[in-house]
């Protein structure tokens, strides 16, 4: 998320996340992993920090908010990606 961890809409939107994630019975540690990479929205720190989830070969990447992928896209591609 290009927010630093502490600011208050990135932890409001990501709580709002994982609430529709459940309402759909998608839960935290059974049977979904979030893991989740804070930023200021410095393209070089926005970088490493998508590499590092590529790296982890999930099946899916979401950003938010929509400017990210776009300032980190000159990292390898994941097989599966989604914006």
């Amino acid at each position: 998320m290009a927010y630093p961890e502490g600011d208050q809409e990135g932890q409001a939107s990501l709580a709002a996340f994982r609430e529709e994630l459940e309402k759909l019975r998608w839960v935290q540690g059974r049977n979904i992993q979030i893991d989740i990479r804070w930023a200021t929205g410095e393209t070089e720190a926005m970088q490493r920090l998508a590499n590092e989830l590529v790296a982890l070969q999930p099946e899916l990447i979401i950003s938010q908010p929509p400017p990210t992928p776009r300032r980190c896209s000159n990292g390898p591609a994941p097989s599966r990606l989604s914006l």
